[in-house]
């Protein structure tokens, strides 16, 4: 079992080269402040701003005429915590994540994809160092997707940074700092220190009161796969709940129903296209006329394939991102007005390379980290994340996998720890951001 922690880093001992002044810097966005710093330091940079008019075709030939780009630089809108909203999350994507994989897919086309090239990507207060740190969710869509062009492009280097709205870093700490995560998380500026997540081993050493009622009503939202089949069979076996499944009523749906009822374990299923708000809506009016009140609910997300990034539309990218977004703080809304004692963020994620991410996918994943963290300080429940780990191995290790999963759940649904991450058996987590020699004693 794994939880994130935030440490302190001196980034003068860990920097990358400064880039040359003589360096094609290319500036994303209408920022006028930065403008002026940048070519200051940098006096062949460029500024494009990529609008929703502009296409790949557009993009690509103002890149092509500002001749070899060696470094491009994007820092987020300002932070503004007043107008953070549902529908900023949304139309945010605009100002972010879209403009971002348009500019990528124009690159491709102009042959950077086997080139060497610096990015440099910052956002404003979406990342959360502080427990009771206010934050704007909007842009980390970025982490998931900068993630998905480092493991695609190996060529290039992408800085991935989360800024502070008061109080940013110079200019010099900017383009030298560290790169992030390579699990889509970002070093991070606050109070004028830098910060790196590792993941820390933790052990349970006493047992507590669990958030888990029992006889409990329970709704699990987009159920389908061998995780939310392990899952429920626990939860009935255990404390005898009462779950609801809500998702798209096909062959994966209906074979995890009729398995658990083959083994004696009933689930209630309401058809339902979570990612459709309406539909959503409907599905827990019904329930609600079944039930006097909802205990708990589960937000099940598992890695779903897509095309390679160099294959992918933006059209495509686009609807979809927009549509995860919305459906998210759908359900939120959904949710929210119930008396919950917890909501559970499950993501199930395997382990197999080859098998490619979908791009809009695994931004929204890491939009949803951001906005859990959000709706943590909003909502009275509990509000839990937890990556389940579910590689394809051996009966005996997938025994003991489905233990550990279980374990890391009850420790998770116990303790005030937010988020727990499992790590199988093939160390399908990079190895370089867990730190084996601290250890969390939960107590």
């Amino acid at each position: 079992m794994l939880t994130p922690v935030w440490q302190k880093y001196d980034w003068t001992k860990t920097a990358h080269a400064d880039p040359s002044v003589s360096n094609q810097i290319l500036l994303i966005g209408d920022r006028e402040t930065l403008r002026h710093e940048i070519r200051e330091y940098y006096p062949n940079a460029h500024v494009v701003v990529i609008s929703t008019k502009h296409t790949v075709d557009d993009v690509a030939r103002e890149l092509e005429a500002l001749g070899t780009i060696e470094h491009i630089l994007w820092i987020a809108p300002d932070f503004n915590s007043l107008a953070v909203s549902d529908e900023r999350f949304i139309v945010g994507q605009e100002e972010g994540a879209i403009p971002i994989f348009r500019l990528m897919k124009s690159l491709l086309r102009l042959g950077y994809g086997n080139a060497r090239l610096d990015w440099t990507m910052a956002t404003i207060q979406a990342t959360a160092v502080h427990k009771h740190e206010t934050i704007d969710p909007t842009h980390a869509s970025i982490y998931g997707l900068a993630q998905l062009m480092r493991q695609q492009f190996p060529h290039w280097n992408i800085r991935l940074l989360d800024l502070e709205a008061d109080a940013q870093p110079s200019l010099a700490e900017l383009v030298m700092s560290p790169v992030g995560s390579a699990q889509g998380v970002p070093s991070v500026y606050r109070n004028g220190e830098w910060y790196f997540q590792e993941l820390i081993p933790v052990t349970n050493r006493r047992t507590k009161p669990t958030l888990i009622k029992q006889r409990g009503v329970y709704v699990v939202i987009g159920a389908a796969g061998d995780a939310a089949e392990i899952w429920s069979e626990y939860m009935i076996r255990t404390y005898e709940a009462r779950l609801i499944w809500i998702g798209v009523n096909d062959s994966t749906m209906q074979g995890g129903l009729n398995h658990l009822a083959t083994r004696g374990y009933r689930i209630e299923f309401i058809p339902a296209d979570t990612e459709n708000a309406a539909e959503l809506s409907r599905a827990v009016q019904e329930i609600k006329l079944r039930y006097s009140h909802i205990d708990g609910a589960v937000i099940m997300d598992k890695l779903r394939s897509g095309a390679a990034l160099a294959q992918e539309e933006v059209g495509r990218f686009r609807s979809q991102l927009l549509a995860n977004i919305a459906v998210n703080t759908a359900i939120a809304q959904l949710i929210g007005r119930e008396p919950l004692d917890f909501v559970l963020y499950l993501r199930t994620a395997g382990s197999s390379v080859e098998q490619l991410e979908d791009s809009s996918a695994a931004a929204s994943d890491t939009f949803k980290r951001a906005f859990a963290h959000r709706l943590a300080l909003q909502w009275p429940c509990a509000i839990k994340v937890m990556n389940w780990g579910s590689e394809k191995l051996p009966p005996q290790e997938a025994q003991q996998q489905t233990v550990d999963n279980l374990q890391a759940l009850e420790v998770l649904l116990t303790h005030s720890i937010h988020q727990m991450t499992i790590m199988g058996p093939s160390g399908s987590l990079n190895k370089a951001n867990i730190n084996l020699q601290q250890t969390i004693v939960m107590v």
